[in-house]
């Protein structure tokens, strides 16, 4: 992300579902910045995982397969005629 440089200008144009998800003990992207992307994705969900640093996937796999599931659970009902 570093290298990309700062994309929250383009966030209020994410139309996907999506998943803000955060470790609470993240030092290196603070929890507030969190908040600021999932305000800025319409419609976004933000997920704070307990006794998690700043990387979910790798510390709480099983807490982001559960979040990811929700996600795509959701859509499923969404789209449903």
């Amino acid at each position: 992300m570093i290298a990309r440089g700062d994309l929250r200008g383009v966030l209020p144009g994410v139309r996907a579902p999506t998943s803000v998800i955060v470790g609470e003990q993240d030092r290196m992207t603070p929890i507030s910045l969190s908040r600021k992307i999932h305000g800025l994705i319409s419609g976004s969900t933000l997920n704070l995982i307990p006794d998690c640093g700043h990387l979910p996937p790798i510390e709480k796999p099983e807490a982001v397969a559960t979040l990811l599931l929700e996600l795509l659970q959701r859509r499923e009902l969404n789209q449903r005629p």
